[in-house]
C-alpha cells in the first residue's frame, strides 16, 4: 500500500511540472502575442511595454526609404522621448534605430528610450557634439551578442576591402544625408581617444582623413572629398574573444 501512495505522489510530481513548464511557456508566448498586439495596434511607438525584446523590436524598424519617412520615424520617437536627435539606418546591417543625445555620454549608456534601466542602452550622438552643424559626429552603440544595436559592425574589421561595404543614411532636423564607409580600425581606449573636435578647420579635417585611411584594417577606397564625417563607435573583444577597452571605429564620408 505504501509503495502505491509513493508512485501516486510520484505521479502527481511529475504532472505538476509538467504542467508548471507547460504553463510557464505559454506565459511567454502570452508576452510576445501581448506586446505584438500592443505594437501593432498603436501603430506608432507608444509606451514600454516593459518586455525587454520588444522593445528591441520596436527600435529595429524596418528602414525607412525616403527623407519624409525617417523625418516621420524621429517625430514618432521624439514623442516618446525628447533626447531624440536623428535617426541612423545602415540596410544589410539589421541597423536602423532612432538617435538619441543625453547631457552626457552616460545618460543613454545603460539606460533605453523609455528611460528605463536595459544594458543594451541607446544609440547615441557623443555629448561633445551639440552643434547639428559640426563636420564630424560620433556615434556610439553597444556590441550586443545577439547582434542588435552595432553588434555586426565589428565584421567589417575583417573585410578584405570596403568598396563593397553598407552605406549609412543618417537623418537630423537638417534632412536625410548619406555617407560611404571608407576606413574601419580598432582603438585601445586606454591609450587613445577618437574625438575629434566640432570646431576643426577644412586643413584639420583632411589630415584626419588620410590619418583614417592609413589606419584603416580592410582596404581603404582611398581619401574621400567628402568634408562631413560620422564615425560610429563599438566595443569587440579582440582575436581571442576576452580582450577589454577595445573599440571598432567605422569612419564614413558624406556623400550626398
Amino acid at each position: 500500500m505504501k509503495r502505491v501512495r509513493i508512485l501516486v505522489l510520484c505521479f502527481l510530481g511529475v504532472l505538476v511540472l509538467s504542467l508548471s513548464a507547460l504553463n510557464e511557456q505559454l506565459s511567454l508566448q502570452r508576452l510576445w502575442a501581448e506586446a505584438d498586439t500592443v505594437s501593432t495596434a498603436a501603430g506608432v511607438p507608444g509606451k514600454s511595454t516593459g518586455f525587454l525584446p520588444q522593445i528591441i523590436l520596436d527600435l529595429n524598424n524596418t528602414g525607412a526609404k525616403s527623407q519624409a519617412e525617417y523625418a516621420e520615424k524621429i517625430a514618432e520617437w521624439r514623442a516618446v522621448n525628447e533626447d531624440v536627435v536623428g535617426y541612423i539606418d545602415i540596410p544589410g546591417f539589421d541597423i536602423s534605430y532612432p538617435v538619441l543625445q543625453g547631457e552626457t555620454n552616460k545618460t543613454y549608456l545603460r539606460t533605453n528610450i523609455y528611460k528605463e534601466k536595459d544594458n543594451a542602452g541607446c544609440i547615441f550622438l557623443d555629448s561633445n557634439y551639440p552643434d547639428i552643424y559640426s563636420p564630424v559626429k560620433l556615434i556610439h552603440g553597444h556590441h550586443m551578442s545577439n547582434g542588435t544595436m552595432f553588434g555586426k559592425l565589428p565584421d567589417m574589421l575583417f573585410y578584405e576591402t570596403l568598396d563593397d561595404a553598407p552605406t549609412i543614411y543618417y537623418t537630423d532636423d537638417l534632412g536625410t544625408k548619406q555617407f560611404e564607409i571608407f576606413s574601419v580600425f580598432s582603438v585601445n581606449s586606454e591609450e587613445e581617444s577618437v574625438i575629434v573636435s566640432q570646431y576643426s578647420m577644412m586643413d584639420d579635417m583632411e589630415h584626419y582623413k588620410q590619418e583614417y585611411v592609413e589606419r584603416s584594417w580592410p582596404a581603404s577606397p582611398g581619401v574621400p572629398e567628402g568634408t562631413e564625417l560620422l564615425m560610429l563607435n563599438t566595443c569587440w573583444y579582440g582575436f581571442s574573444g576576452k580582450e577589454h577597452n577595445l573599440h571598432c571605429i567605422v569612419v564614413a564620408a558624406r556623400v550626398a
